[in-house]
């Protein structure tokens, strides 16, 4: 059940002038008003990266402080997938929300904790490090933990990763953990790495350099990170994608000399002369069940319907890989075409349609799609983000279960500021399963 600080009717009432000040539109959207699940929460989610301001609270509540003394509450509102589930924040003694840079956001997940980047201040100080906090949210601890700022740099979000370890070998539910953030960054030559590492233990930032392994510098190919995934066992790895190409893998618990990257190229591509989209349209990479998953997907479209602007899709088609570490190489697990593909009479009905689509057309073949997010309970599960036209706000997720080739549920994706096209909106997450409902 939610509450507020105050009185619950004086939020309605003030709520309307309080977001009114706000100088940005995407600031006075109000959270999803789809009811939260009452089930046990799911083993997994997918979770809107951008907060929402508003002041409700429920048992997920942290309270705490900015760097400069702002006081924050978070909050998370789980929602069985494939809906969306999204967090809140509230600053219940800033003057005016106005004084927020841009929404708080989550950058990654590893187990209990929640990495989010809050900024407060004026826009045009939003590129220096010292306005900008890093705060870890804990699930079960009612406190938010502020780390210092980095010295000299501010890291874009893509490239920032957080690594939950346990100490001496404990269980996750034991107080004795230590946590890492860490940021990857392209050096002066080839193949050298800038390693950027917060440690829990120390609370402090250090660097230091890392190298491509000498077998691979020549022969690797990597841009710029588009996810950062934790991997975690006993050298407490984390992987910095890029969904383009390749995979750079680093050992966090290590010895200090320790300064070796290792390298795995992606699968080629489904249909290399298809057509371009951001590679966050079309492919996804997680961990799932201990193992590295990969998921591509691809649009064919009407011959001739291409404009440049949009297109008629004819069909499109995926495939999902598995990393098999002890054979170096990919192991294709799935791959279907939306036209083979198999929905529920009661989910065909929540599908979008076009206005020319008939009750015999292969619906699901049509639609514009795209945004994939790997389950990370469920092997055979991929979230996928639907749309009648890509530049269309309104969208839907599918959850689409790749070994039986079938659609298992159907959501309108309801957070009132779908962008146009496919960009990143959502990242997968296991906070869920350690979050308790009262």
């Amino acid at each position: 059940m939610a509450t507020t600080d105050e009185d619950p009717d004086v939020y309605q009432s003030q709520g309307p002038h309080y977001i009114s000040t706000l100088r940005d539109r995407k600031f006075r959207i109000r959270p999803p008003s789809n009811p939260i699940d009452d089930d046990p929460p799911p083993d997994s989610i997918v979770l809107d990266t951008k907060a929402y301001l508003d002041d409700r609270t429920n048992s997920s509540t942290a309270d705490g402080y900015t760097a400069a003394g702002h006081r924050i509450k978070v909050t998370f509102w789980i929602a069985r997938p494939p809906r969306v589930s999204y967090f809140t924040v509230h600053f219940p003694g800033l003057p005016t929300p106005a004084l927020l840079a841009e929404l708080p956001r989550v950058l990654c997940t590893d187990g209990d904790l929640v990495l989010l980047r809050v900024a407060i201040c004026p826009r045009h100080l939003l590129s220096l490090p010292q306005h900008n906090d890093y705060i870890v949210y804990r699930a079960g601890v009612r406190k938010l933990q502020v780390l210092p700022p980095h010295p000299t740099r501010l890291f874009s979000d893509l490239e920032v990763g957080l690594l939950r370890c346990r100490c001496n070998g404990n269980n996750d539910a034991d107080d004795t953990f230590f946590f890492f953030v860490a940021a990857l960054s392209s050096g002066f030559r080839r193949g050298s790495y800038e390693l950027d590492l917060f440690d829990s233990r120390t609370c402090a930032w250090s660097t230091k350099t890392m190298d491509v392994e000498p077998s691979q510098k020549q022969s690797y190919s990597f841009s710029c990170p588009t996810k950062v995934i934790a991997i975690g066992g006993e050298r407490g790895s984390v992987a910095w994608v890029d969904l383009c190409q390749g995979v750079l893998i680093c050992d966090l618990v290590t010895s200090d000399d320790d300064d070796t990257l290792r390298y795995i190229r992606l699968p080629l591509l489904l249909a290399p002369n298809k057509m371009r989209r951001g590679a966050s349209c079309d492919r996804d990479i997680a961990i799932s069940n201990g193992n590295i998953k990969y998921f591509e997907m691809c649009v064919h479209a009407q011959p001739g319907s291409c404009d440049g602007k949009t297109y008629i899709s004819q069909d499109w088609e995926a495939a999902a890989w598995r990393w098999v570490d002890s054979e170096k190489s990919w192991h294709m697990d799935f791959k279907f075409k939306a036209s083979e593909t198999l929905v529920d009479k009661s989910y065909y009905e929540l599908l979008p349609r076009r206005d020319e689509d008939t009750e015999t057309m292969p619906v699901l073949s049509r639609l514009h799609t795209g945004h994939p997010a790997l389950s990370l309970h469920d092997d055979d599960i991929v979230y996928i983000m639907a749309k009648v036209d890509h530049r269309d706000q309104k969208a839907w997720m599918l959850a689409v279960d790749m070994r039986n080739n079938t659609v298992r549920a159907v959501a309108d994706f309801t957070s009132g500021r779908t962008a146009s096209g496919f960009r990143f909106t959502y990242l997968q997450s296991e906070i869920s399963k350690h979050l308790t409902r009262k």
